[in-house]
């Protein structure tokens, strides 16, 4: 992570930077082993997390953190950081109709 921050310029680091992260990323369809996924949602981001909990797991990533916070109108938003700990089964992505049929 530490290598990484090198190249943004973070106004505030939480916690230790010195943690195996090999990139960040905002597609979820881009999300590579030891990347860290930031979702940013809207208000009902904590609800989102809850349901979508077992296709996380399923997809191979685990919850690190959700992040409270406000826009300049006072809009409150959540950012939800996750952690792809394992490869995604060879079976996803699966065509919409499919997800349709069966969702996670």
């Amino acid at each position: 992570l530490s290598e990484l921050l090198k190249n943004i310029r973070p106004l505030a680091i939480e916690g230790s930077s010195d943690v195996d992260i090999k990139g960040v990323d905002i597609d979820s369809r881009k999300v590579g082993d030891g990347h860290l996924f930031i979702a940013m949602k809207g208000s009902r981001g904590r609800e989102e997390a809850a349901e979508a909990r077992h296709a996380v797991s399923v997809l191979g990533a685990e919850n690190e953190k959700m992040v409270d916070t406000s826009l300049e109108s006072g809009d409150l938003r959540t950012n939800l950081i996750y952690r792809k700990v394992k490869s995604t089964p060879t079976e996803y992505p699966r065509p919409y109709a499919r997800i349709h049929k069966k969702p996670l």
